[in-house]
């Protein structure tokens, strides 16, 4: 379906920018979870609430860098990343996530296609 693609397409585009605002201009990106530096070719974007909860999915706050092997780890090193988004935006903020990703989203056809035109040119922008 048109949703579908739309879905892989915005997923595509913004776990690319979650990798590119964070990486150095060589391209090099620090693991949110581990402090290890990759290049941007080598790390995914970690999600802290599981990518298929939707309303979290395309939260700049819930996903981050992170190396191969912490996101393969159990759970993407949870407790860490937890412990980190702690620190970064303030006590309670994973816990926040957390809630709002067990909170049903409903983004519309609509949104989605705004949610592209975004990352198309933070990336176009960036680049």
């Amino acid at each position: 379906s048109n949703r579908s693609e739309l879905t892989k397409t915005l997923t595509r585009l913004f776990n690319y920018w979650v990798k590119l605002s964070n990486s150095n201009s060589s391209g090099f990106v620090k693991c949110y979870t581990c402090d290890r530096v990759c290049h941007i070719s080598g790390v995914d974007a970690g999600h802290f609430q599981a990518s298929k909860k939707t309303s979290t999915r395309w939260d700049l706050m819930n996903v981050k860098p992170q190396c191969r092997e912490c996101n393969n780890k159990l759970n993407g090193m949870r407790v860490e990343f937890a412990k980190r988004l702690d620190i970064e935006y303030g006590k309670g903020t994973a816990e926040s996530i957390e809630l709002k990703a067990n909170t049903p989203s409903n983004f519309t056809t609509m949104d989605l296609e705004e949610m592209i035109t975004i990352y198309e040119e933070l990336i176009y922008t960036y680049s």
